[in-house]
């Protein structure tokens, strides 16, 4: 047999004759085990009620045998005899053989009460394969039939009512208590290897969990093939195949039709998964068609709920993936839900847990413009709550935030500022500006609305134990507006607040410029005055914006009377350019 040949025979063994033995879960196997069982039930009643009475594990000699295909169980040369017939006649061999086996044997597998009793019979019995099975026969004949021959015979003599079709009956009657079996062993496996996170989530929550991931995944990948196999069949119409490249991602090796085994989640699956477990992350209904007759879009997710898609999902796709590899395994998925509902999260966590998601610099600060994604993902979030408390809140959030944000000194360093417009720097959007957690927590607290939505709302919000899809919540007049509609909102209150800043700045200015013409005028009439008290010898005393002028002509005169000149000009008030001149003594 030639390399390609040996190549092409292994790969018709493991795809048609033995299929499903040499993979991971290795449920071929587990399925012909749980077939050949009950044909023993079937053909041999009495040795199986004593199996099942002494407790005695029929797979644990059985499944060597299937896996194997007798080689590792008897001596070569007769396995080879089992080969030739395998290939010649098919899996049902397999069976007839190991129903043989068990009658030969059936006396003293009926004395056995243990499973080491048990595979002591049978291997007995396969070492002396070569000797006669009549050796105290008279017949000469009958002394030169060996066990091996007796083996043959009553394998396919008393056996040959088992054949293909009975097999794939019986495959057919086990294959879902099998694969539900397979299903529940990985399930217990996989939850059991997640890690110290999961221990914050209920059992029957991460088992919920691990239901919908793989539900989610696998509803996906039909749906991929269903587009691929739509897309094949307009090509093929159109003469073109186009479609190779998007149905090799949606079905098996070899152009099978069974799905890729994809087992982690890309952010479109993740919104899917969102979908399933919070009200908030299913999209809005679209409004009415303004024509009756218009058909409305085609769903793109089939009968599941159309999920939503915002920044605030990006960025949760963007925390749960620890990994960064842009795809969220279970552990991922346990891991962000434990963070998020673990234990039902305390108000001070879950604060300090939306800060990280928005503190993209992780440098413990927040600007501008992430101030106002997290008030557009407040309003996203809580977007089916009542609207005008929600909306007070978040108002009152975004002015809480800018009126106790810090203004950042390292950018503003080298622009010049003036103590008045220290005062309006959070208005002003050309001054950079940053909340610190403390402050975040203190604007959070100063409101009942936020409160109570981070300290238990938030974590309530995810139905974990949901079996079914969530309805689509109906469109509602005066309903929310969506993502783009809720930053409109924002632009709006930050709009506002520029056109305050600037309108300050204006008046800030006025001000300046008033001040600097009452300031020159001033010094005019000081320079006026100064001349006139030089040529009459008046002695100037200044002090800060009074001026005051004493007068005198010798300084024993100015002991006995004494003449003064004050100056006052209060800037703003007015009187800027007057001069007031008192005479004492």
């Amino acid at each position: 047999m030639s390399e390609e040949q040996a190549f092409f025979a292994l790969s018709t063994l493991c795809d048609r004759l033995v299929p499903g033995y040499y993979s991971t879960t290795m449920y071929g196997t587990l399925l012909d085990q749980r077939v050949f069982e009950s044909l023993v039930e079937k053909t041999m009643p009495i040795l199986w009620e004593h199996l099942v009475k002494a407790d005695v594990q029929l797979s644990v000699v059985s499944l060597p045998w299937f896996l194997s295909l007798y080689i590792n169980s008897m001596p070569l040369v007769f396995a080879f005899r089992v080969l030739d017939v395998f290939f010649l006649e098919g899996p049902k061999v397999l069976f007839q053989i190991g129903l043989a086996i068990l009658r030969i044997n059936g006396e003293e597998l009926l004395d056995a009460t243990d499973d080491g009793a048990f595979i002591s019979i049978l291997k007995s019995y396969f070492s002396r394969l070569d000797e006669s099975a009549h050796p105290r026969s008279d017949n000469e004949k009958l002394r030169a039939v060996t066990r091996f021959q007796e083996l043959m015979v009553v394998a396919f003599k008393e056996f040959s009512g088992i054949t293909a079709a009975t097999v794939q009956e019986q495959r057919t009657k086990h294959k879902d208590g099998v694969m539900s079996s397979i299903e529940s062993f990985a399930k217990r496996t996989q939850l059991r290897n997640l890690g110290p996170e999961s221990k914050r989530l209920k059992p029957d929550e991460l088992s919920a969990v691990y239901d919908r991931y793989h539900s989610t995944i696998y509803g996906r990948q039909l749906r991929l093939q269903r587009v691929a196999e739509e897309l094949e069949r307009h090509q093929k119409k159109r003469g073109a195949s186009s479609a190779a490249s998007i149905k090799s991602t949606a079905t098996g090796p070899l152009g099978s039709s069974v799905p890729s085994p994809v087992t982690t989640m890309d952010y479109d699956t993740f919104r899917e998964f969102l979908a399933g477990v919070t009200q908030w992350a299913i999209a809005d209904p679209p409004p009415p068609p303004p024509v009756p007759e218009l058909q409305p879009p085609k769903r793109r997710f089939g009968p599941s709920p159309e999920p939503a898609d915002h920044e605030f999902l990006q960025r949760l796709f963007g925390r749960w993936d620890i990994d960064m590899k842009s795809t969220l395994s279970l552990t991922n998925i346990v891991t962000g839900l434990a963070d998020v509902v673990g234990k039902r999260k305390d108000l001070m966590s879950t604060i300090a847990y939306w800060f990280e998601l928005y503190d993209d610099d992780g440098d413990g600060r927040v600007d501008r413009e992430g101030i106002l994604r997290i008030s557009e993902a407040l309003l996203f979030v809580t977007r089916r709550s009542e609207e005008e408390r929600v909306l007070g809140a978040v108002s009152g959030f975004i002015r809480r935030c800018f009126e106790y944000a810090d203004p950042d000194r390292n950018r503003d360093q080298l622009i010049p500022i003036s103590p008045k417009e220290e005062a309006n720097v959070a208005l002003n959007p050309q001054r950079p500006l940053h909340i610190t957690l403390p402050t975040f927590r203190m604007v959070i607290l100063a409101d009942e609305t936020l409160e109570n939505f981070f300290d238990t709302g938030f974590a309530d919000s995810f139905n974990l134990l949901s079996t079914e899809s969530s309805p689509v919540p109906p469109t509602a007049a005066g309903y929310l507006p969506s993502a783009k509609g809720i930053r409109g909102v924002l632009d709006g209150l930050v709009d506002e607040a520029t056109k305050m800043a600037v309108e300050v700045r204006k008046r800030i200015d006025l001000e300046q410029d008033e001040e600097d013409e009452a300031d020159g005028e001033r010094e005019k009439d000081s320079e006026l005055l100064k001349g006139a008290d030089a040529e009459a010898g008046v002695v100037v005393v200044e002090a800060g914006r009074q001026q005051q002028l004493v007068v005198g002509k010798t300084r024993g005169e100015m002991s006995e009377g004494k003449r003064s000149i004050s100056h006052s000009g209060a800037p703003g008030n007015g009187e800027g350019g007057k001069g007031v001149v008192e005479f004492e003594g």
